[in-house]
């Protein structure tokens, strides 16, 4: 499934992918597209409640430690964690 968002005029499209495996207590998360992420330690309590066929977005974020958020579809309310490509 295909997202569009618009900010400031400019429109983001984001694809929707799901949960393959968390590993380390929630610290890494790896996707079906074969990316793996690693996770702000702050927010690995509740990537550590995540499982396999969840659906996720990912989106950009103003934190340079982790540029990515990764948005869980399938939690309410909807888990937003920041993270970064591993």
């Amino acid at each position: 499934m295909l997202f569009c968002k618009k900010t400031y005029g400019i429109i983001f499209t984001t694809m929707e992918n799901t949960v393959v495996d968390v590993r380390k207590n929630g610290l890494e998360v790896e996707l079906f597209d074969r990316s793996n992420w690693s996770i702000n330690p702050d927010d690995s309590a509740k990537t550590a409640q995540w499982y396999p066929s969840q659906r996720i977005i990912i989106e950009k974020s103003d934190n340079e430690r982790y540029p990515s958020v990764l948005i869980n579809l399938d939690t309410f309310p909807q888990d937003q964690v920041g993270a970064t490509s591993i």
